[in-house]
């Protein structure tokens, strides 16, 4: 995709969403999920739609319930989001729904020096990405996400 290309498809989203944002909570249901634009994550497989949910600020459940009760399925947050109190909230409100209606993504940051004995095995900063992605399960309560970023 080109830059004019990626532009026309920017121009076309936000005018959809400003669309989507002026009907009421019912029609927007029902064009949320009649209108589900996906593109495939690179060679994942993973079926992404184009329009995911931030949830960086969200600490309230109901606005995460409503963005995927009108269509929306990828959910996006990370370790230290809201000091991982986000990645808890979502846990407990997740468990709750089937875990193939949703996508769940998260961020993860590795912290500490590394590099001294030239294994990466013993590099702290690799122990501590994995410990950190331990703990964002735990919060989650999930035993996978579908998506892990280095942050």
């Amino acid at each position: 995709m080109d830059r004019r290309d990626f532009i026309k498809s920017s121009a076309a989203g936000a005018a959809g969403a400003a669309f989507l944002s002026s009907l009421p909570v019912n029609a927007i249901k029902k064009s949320a999920k009649a209108i589900s634009v996906t593109r495939v994550l690179g060679n994942t497989g993973i079926r992404l739609p184009i329009i995911s949910m931030g949830v960086m600020r969200s600490d309230n459940p109901n606005l995460v319930k409503a963005a995927l009760e009108s269509g929306i399925i990828h959910l996006d947050t990370a370790h230290g989001y809201m000091a991982g109190r986000n990645e808890e909230m979502l846990g407990k409100l997740l468990k709750d729904y089937p875990r193939d209606s949703f996508v769940i993504s998260t961020k993860v940051k590795a912290v500490g020096q590394g590099g001294g004995s030239g294994s990466k095995k013993d590099d702290p900063s690799v122990k501590n990405l994995f410990d950190n992605f331990d703990l964002s399960l735990q919060r989650l309560q999930m035993d996978h996400v579908d998506i892990l970023y280095l942050h």
